[in-house]
């Protein structure tokens, strides 16, 4: 048995023997975070859930510690939520357009990041959750990625934004009106496309495990 930290969180794992170069190994992961930031005008109240169950087979080339860990994220409920919300007569930027939050009626909303719902991952690293020497505890380091797949994003504003029209104030609703909702649409791409890299998403972890 074992528990780590790494960049998924805190995590329980437990490992068998196959052979005596081959454990198979399970466990999962959790942690939350939530944080107050603002782009492009929009202040989000973001929260980030790390849930997630993983299996791996320890390969262990000269049945030491360096391993090869070949595996999968059974379940990944890794994700990003929040609410959206841009404060009365400030102004916010969707798709290059500034728009003024109306002071009647502020634009508001959701929005979320999530991945594939399972993925692989490799990983190296040095440690043995059973040490073959008898050993009783150790010290296992990891090191990889997981393939999570292009982020999922979903942007969703309602309320109502003004701007210049044709040389005059107009104002509609953020959710209704075919030339503003397009912008938010665009801005939905424009995160995804910052979020990209996350499709490999980086595995780093270190721990200490007990052998019974």
């Amino acid at each position: 048995m074992g528990a780590k930290v790494g960049l998924f969180g805190l995590a329980f794992e437990a490992a068998t023997p196959l052979t005596t170069h081959l454990n198979l190994r399970a466990g999962g992961n959790f942690f939350s975070y939530s944080d107050t930031l603002t782009s492009d005008g929009i202040s989000y109240n973001a929260n980030l859930h790390f849930r997630s169950s993983e299996a791996s087979l320890d390969y262990f080339p000269w049945a030491k510690g360096f391993h090869i860990s070949p595996g999968a994220l059974l379940y990944n409920g890794n994700e990003i939520t929040g609410n959206a919300n841009v404060p009365a007569g400030q102004t916010f930027t969707l798709n290059g357009t500034t728009y003024t939050s109306s002071a009647s009626d502020p634009v508001r909303g959701n929005g979320s990041v999530t991945f594939n719902k399972a993925a692989p991952k490799i990983t190296v690293g040095w440690g043995n959750l059973i040490p073959r020497s008898g050993r009783h505890f150790s010290i296992p380091v990891e090191l990889g990625f997981a393939y999570v797949g292009d982020p999922k994003v979903a942007l969703n504003l309602n309320g109502t934004a003004c701007y210049t029209y044709q040389g005059a104030p107009y104002c509609a609703n953020v959710a209704t009106d075919p030339t503003i909702h397009a912008n938010v649409l665009a801005q939905q791409q424009k995160i995804a496309n910052d979020a990209a890299p996350a499709r490999f998403f980086p595995i780093l972890s270190t721990g200490f495990a007990y052998r019974f």
